[in-house]
């Protein structure tokens, strides 16, 4: 917390209950700023706080040059933004379906002008089309909208979805230096319906996966999955799965 956020004192001061806060300007390295309402802060210090997107990686897979990442699932921006704060020079392309988010995200965008970010309002999926999703209501933000059936009978919504490799071809982008998937269950159908061609564009991987009733939809078969098309795996107890090549 401390490396990662100039103004850390606001968040412990707020945690201890002695000045609380209903919204955050986390000031980052680099001069990047993030945009965190009190309902986003576990979102906010997942990134920060754990490092759990990079912290399963070798440090030679981003040996070379800048980078050109791809966030699918970008919520409403803080894993671009750490890229940023590592990695400044960086390309960032990012893909977030919902709008509540979309429209922090957005803030989050011209909070930053001098990074390299595209944002791309759709969902990544295993073809192109609409795509029915499930969440909770609408507040600011959702992290939940997901394409496994919801048992609570949320709210359903209809998004614009791509394929993985449309999504590259559409935007320019030949190489991949790092694919983030946190899309809530949709990482296996992405995955899975991808051209094992396609994952030779792609140097590094990491999702954070989440369970389904199939029996391909889980942690254990992804990973395996991924050493089949060529990938070198690490997981831990947590959900996440780092791969590279």
């Amino acid at each position: 917390m401390v490396r990662n956020v100039a103004n850390w004192h606001e968040y412990l001061l707020h945690k201890t209950g002695i000045r609380k806060r209903d919204r955050f300007i986390f000031r980052l390295a680099h001069g990047i700023e993030a945009d965190v309402p009190r309902a986003a802060l576990f979102t906010f210090k997942e990134l920060f706080f754990t490092d759990d997107y990079f912290r399963g990686l070798p440090q030679e897979c981003f040996a070379d040059g800048p980078l050109t990442v791809i966030d699918v699932g970008a919520n409403v921006g803080y894993f671009s933004l750490y890229v940023f704060t590592r990695f400044p020079d960086a390309r960032v392309i990012a893909f977030e379906p919902i709008d509540s988010n979309f429209r922090l995200l957005e803030a989050n965008r011209k909070r930053n002008p001098s990074v390299d970010w595209t944002l791309v309002r759709q969902a990544v999926y295993s073809k192109t089309g609409p795509l029915v999703l499930t969440m909770a209501p609408e507040d600011e933000f959702t992290a939940d909208a997901t394409v496994f059936d919801n048992a609570r009978g949320d709210k359903e919504v209809t998004v614009d979805a791509v394929s993985l490799a449309e999504a590259l071809d559409a935007n320019v982008v030949g190489a991949v230096d790092y694919l983030k998937l946190d899309i809530e269950g949709a990482e296996y159908d992405v995955l899975y319906g991808s051209p094992p061609e396609l994952f030779e564009r792609i140097r590094t991987i990491v999702i954070e996966t989440h369970p389904g009733r199939a029996e391909n939809q889980n942690k254990a078969a992804l990973e395996r999955y991924l050493s089949e098309v060529g990938y070198t795996t690490r997981t831990d107890s947590s959900p996440f799965i780092w791969a590279w090549r």
